[in-house]
């Protein structure tokens, strides 16, 4: 006996993870503009990264019944941090042209350091931090959807045995 894994569309659950993405972001937009001296760690961002690919996972889950084969939770992942890293690259322009700073990797490296000693020494290690952050993001990502997949099949099973 052989089951078959209908291949379900990810369009529903990347959207659910852009929109959490965006949402999380803008909060702490917020939070950083209405408490200016708060210093938030540099960690938030994996946070909102996880809580996004739990929230796409839930979707997933919700909208076919079962959790991502492991196909699907890959192009997922993969999918999400290109959402991810085109999110950033944006938000990082957007911001650069709003101050009339030239979004090169030269600033990129000053943004980050704040130093110019410092950014020069660190610009020819910026493709390889960036490939760890991007090796991270998609672990995160991964990780996360599979765990949100799951978690709500079971609050799905708890919901049916209540109501059955």
């Amino acid at each position: 006996m052989t089951t078959e894994t209908v291949s379900a569309s990810l369009m529903r659950p990347l959207l659910a993870f852009t929109l959490a993405l965006v949402a999380a972001q803008a909060a702490l937009y917020g939070i950083g503009q209405a408490f200016p001296d708060y210093d938030m760690p540099s960690s938030f961002g994996l946070v909102i990264t996880m809580v996004a690919a739990m929230t796409g996972g839930q979707s997933f889950a919700k909208a076919t019944g079962r959790t991502f084969s492991g196909g699907e939770k890959l192009r997922f992942s993969l999918a999400g941090v290109a959402i991810s890293f085109a999110l950033s690259v944006a938000t990082f322009a957007g911001i650069f042209a709003w101050y009339g700073v030239p979004f090169s990797t030269d600033m990129v490296a000053l943004v980050t350091t704040g130093d110019p000693a410092m950014a020069v020494q660190l610009k020819p290690w910026l493709p390889v931090i960036f490939g760890i952050g991007l090796l991270i993001g998609w672990g995160m990502i991964h990780f996360g959807a599979g765990v949100g997949a799951k978690g709500m099949l079971k609050r799905m099973a708890k919901d049916a045995a209540k109501n059955g």
